[in-house]
């Protein structure tokens, strides 16, 4: 595929335009097909868009990326190599994992907080050393890998499966925790058992209450459109 793909056409902008006339507000795209071959110019391996042997070696992600910006359209990234795999190892359905990443940043992986959180999953540096440090991995670990998205979705799904597992397999608990932290969540817990609406009838804060019931939405609406279990 990488020494035959041309997309000679290919124009970011009147993508964008059309998208917009169309009256969408954000794009989403593949940026890496189920086969492996890379629609960006990645350093893992030549079988990529860019490659050397590739007749149109373009970044196209960039160019849509960039065009977005331009025009003020959201753009994000469609991640399934990596929420998939990253569900199965931790044990979560991999829509729950796409719904939090949405709620997170948009699918937008360069994305930071005003709390200093990072990347598709918005990990906090402190978070993310402590994850390094358990998982053994990345080697050389600093705060900036946090916006690669192979990390963050790693560390984020660890990260929501420890604190489910601290709280009794509470996805509302987790969440929360995943959120506002821990302690908090913690406490919760106890008021409410296992009711889940009566646990966020017991978080204390409007912020980790909305975030819990984002993700749920955003749930319930993959659910419907791909199937539950996809």
């Amino acid at each position: 595929l990488h020494r035959q793909f041309n997309p000679t056409n290919f124009n970011a902008d009147q993508w964008v335009a059309i998208a917009q006339a169309a009256g969408m507000k954000y794009l989403v795209f593949t940026s890496r097909h189920h086969d492996g071959f890379s629609m960006f110019d990645t350093q893992a391996d030549d079988y990529k868009i860019t490659s050397p042997e590739s007749p149109f070696r373009r970044d196209v992600v960039k160019e849509l990326a960039d065009a977005c910006h331009r025009a003020g359209l959201r753009f994000g990234l469609y991640y399934s190599d990596l929420i998939v795999p990253a569900a199965k190892q931790y044990v979560f359905d991999p829509l729950l994992l796409f719904s939090v990443v949405r709620q997170e940043s948009l699918f937008e992986g360069f994305v930071s907080s005003t709390a200093g959180a990072r990347g598709l999953m918005q990990i906090v540096p402190s978070t993310g050393g402590g994850i390094a440090h358990a998982v053994g991995w990345p080697i050389n670990y600093d705060a900036d890998q946090l916006y690669r998205p192979n990390v963050s979705i790693t560390y984020g799904a660890y990260y929501l499966a420890a604190n489910r597992n601290t709280l009794g397999n509470n996805l509302y608990a987790a969440l929360a925790a995943y959120n506002g932290g821990p302690t908090a969540a913690s406490d919760s817990k106890k008021l409410a058992g296992d009711d889940p609406d009566l646990f966020l009838e017991s978080v204390r804060t409007q912020e980790p209450r909305d975030y819990i019931r984002g993700i749920y939405e955003n749930y319930v609406i993959y659910r419907r459109l791909y199937g539950a279990g996809s």
